[in-house]
């Protein structure tokens, strides 16, 4: 035990076969809190208990102490207490969107693009007009799609037209501005 990643699955082998009806509800998963985690116990194979948090994932940066008992199929058993730590993510940072189009629907101005493959959390939803040197952040989404009125936008922006850039986020980063392909959306004079 030492450090796992986040989406990682706590697997602790044992040199005998486990009586399989004996593994659940004899392990006890505690965060540095002593708080007890949720966790589900099985046996992965004869010899092999898996503990996985119930939220899916752990928590970045914790450190967890895991305690319990694994009964063999001929009746001995031994007991585990040992520390690990969540170092690090299985996710890399996520790709750029494709396909992003900027029209108007009614009096919406609506965004929608694809998402890219991979483990995506949400999306930064930037602007720039042609008077402005850098993109800023408007809002942020979980949807591949956004809507806003369009009489907002162009009394807040007072200008001819807008860009707008998409950057799809997780845990581990945000996707590179500079990679970033922009769509024009001009407005109605």
């Amino acid at each position: 035990f030492t450090e796992i990643d986040t989406t990682t699955d706590l697997s602790i082998s044992f040199s005998t076969d486990l009586d399989e009806d004996s593994i659940p509800g004899h392990w006890v998963v505690t965060n540095s809190y002593d708080d007890i985690v949720l966790t589900s116990a099985s046996l992965k194979d004869s010899t092999t208990v898996t503990i996985e948090p119930v939220s899916g994932k752990w928590e970045k940066g914790e450190t967890y102490t895991v305690n319990g008992t694994a009964f063999t199929t001929e009746g001995s058993s031994t007991t585990i207490s040992e520390t690990f730590t969540v170092g690090k993510t299985k996710s890399s940072i996520p790709g750029q969107v494709s396909d992003l189009e900027a029209f108007l629907d009614g009096s919406y101005i609506e965004l929608s693009w694809e998402a890219p493959s991979g483990n995506v959390t949400g999306y930064y939803i930037y602007y720039k007009t042609n008077s402005m040197n850098d993109y800023l952040r408007l809002t942020s989404t979980v949807s591949t799609t956004y809507s806003t009125y369009e009489s907002n936008v162009q009394e807040d922006y007072n200008d001819t037209s807008v860009k707008f850039i998409v950057l799809p986020y997780n845990e581990a980063g945000t996707a590179a501005i500079s990679e970033a392909k922009p769509i024009s959306y001009t407005f109605d004079e």
